[in-house]
């Protein structure tokens, strides 16, 4: 039987105090951080409100939307080979644990952001709905057509169904998402609504510790990001993948960590048993020293994923 790592993330009480403390971490560090410039003090807020952002040059920069969360906080089924990789900051949220690659997302205002966003589903879901709902008809006016979910965290108990219910009151808006939350049996029946709507693509993260869960369990969700840990990961996890049937490689992406991502060690390609698997493009080396670098929306390897109707003009 699946047993989540992170328990407290059930239990609303607890995961609140935890996002406030991580918040008031974070509000301290902006503030000392201000003192430093002889600015004024940022005020500690009255209350919380969701907000999205536009500012994640990867996804696409401002042509794109995206909701983030704390990671680690907000993940209920993240893995060892995750966990310590996660470019969000998850390792340090969970255990306090620095990488150097993720320091833009920790501290000051990424932590900050990020868990007032958390904070505000936690304290009154119904109007974290509503106010996400006005924020994407906002975007929509300025001409955005794509939006990430979760570019940092997970979907939470409860946040899949919420989720849902904003994708088909924007149907001209495209969205996509990673989840691990697979993972959970009970939270399958939201996930695969979601993975239902003609404008949304729903992908499995797959890594060396839940790979053998994820073919265990039929490979839910049918498509998989496959985090790379090391180079011997390829053959590991694909070498399974394979045998248990995956042999279609629109099926799998491969997600390089960043030690990987170095000219001598990033890979475009990994071919197993004549089937060529392919590596997300904008993490290649060679991507870096681009002069137009690729992005997740002039490579739309995951965003294609879903169906797309005539009626959806994206």
């Amino acid at each position: 039987m699946w047993k989540s790592p992170n328990p407290t993330a059930y239990n609303r009480v607890a995961l609140l105090q935890w996002a406030i403390d991580v918040y008031g971490a974070a509000h301290a560090k902006i503030n000392e951080s201000r003192e430093r410039r002889n600015l004024k003090p940022q005020p500690y807020p009255a209350s919380f409100g969701v907000k999205v952002s536009r500012d994640f040059e990867k996804l696409g920069g401002a042509l794109v939307g995206v909701y983030n969360q704390t990671a680690g906080l907000s993940c209920v089924a993240y893995t060892k080979a995750c966990l310590t990789d996660c470019y969000a900051g998850a390792d340090w949220f969970i255990n306090g644990t620095w990488k150097s690659d993720a320091s833009r997302f920790i501290f000051p205002s990424g932590a900050a952001r990020h868990a007032q966003n958390l904070i505000a589903w936690l304290e009154d879901p119904e109007k974290w709905e509503t106010d996400l709902c006005r924020q994407l008809c906002v975007l929509q006016l300025e001409g955005i057509k794509y939006f990430r979910i979760n570019g940092a965290g997970d979907l939470l108990p409860g946040q899949a169904e919420a989720w849902l219910r904003l994708v088909k009151r924007h149907p001209r808006l495209f969205f996509w998402a990673y989840t691990r939350t697979w993972a959970d049996p009970d939270m399958m029946p939201g996930l695969l609504a979601l993975k239902a709507e003609p404008n949304f693509s729903l992908l499995a993260s797959v890594d060396r510790v839940n790979v053998n869960l994820w073919i265990d369990r039929g490979m839910p969700l049918e498509v998989a990001t496959v985090l790379v840990n090391e180079d011997k990961d390829y053959q590991y996890i694909m070498g399974k993948l394979h045998k248990a049937g995956l042999t279609n490689p629109r099926q799998a992406i491969l997600f390089q960590d960043h030690k990987l991502r170095k000219p001598k060690l990033s890979r475009n390609f990994f071919t197993i048993n004549g089937t060529r698997f392919t590596t997300c493009p904008k993490d290649r080396a060679a991507n870096k020293s681009a002069r137009v670098p690729v992005t997740c929306i002039t490579c739309r390897l995951c965003i294609d994923r879903a169906p797309r109707p005539e009626r959806i003009r994206v």
